[in-house]
């Protein structure tokens, strides 16, 4: 079990139920009341990862990917250049698929 700390929909912190540094030492004993009810419990099998997008019910999603930024025309084509050689690669493995 795992306690996650959300705030405005992002996970923030991970906390595990049982600390190896503390195995005899409770979490409630390990944090206050106060900050364990902003948490909220998730079996180990579907702990997401700090950042990701908690979409109620206990599910998370991926944050998105950021989107550079583009400053100029120079670092516009630089990425560019970097999409199209990502493409040719998926091109190749669907290819052999």
């Amino acid at each position: 079990m795992k306690y996650i700390l959300i705030q405005n929909d992002i996970v923030h912190q991970i906390i595990d139920e049982f600390d190896p540094l503390f195995p005899d030492v409770q979490i409630e004993k390990r944090y206050s009341k106060k900050f364990l009810d902003q948490c909220i419990k998730v079996e180990d099998e579907n702990v997401p990862e700090v950042r990701f997008i908690h979409k109620g019910n206990g599910k998370f999603e991926k944050p998105p990917k950021p989107i550079p930024n583009l400053q100029n025309k120079s670092m516009m084509m630089q990425y560019k250049n970097h999409l199209e050689e990502e493409l040719k690669r998926i091109d190749i493995v669907i290819n052999q698929l």
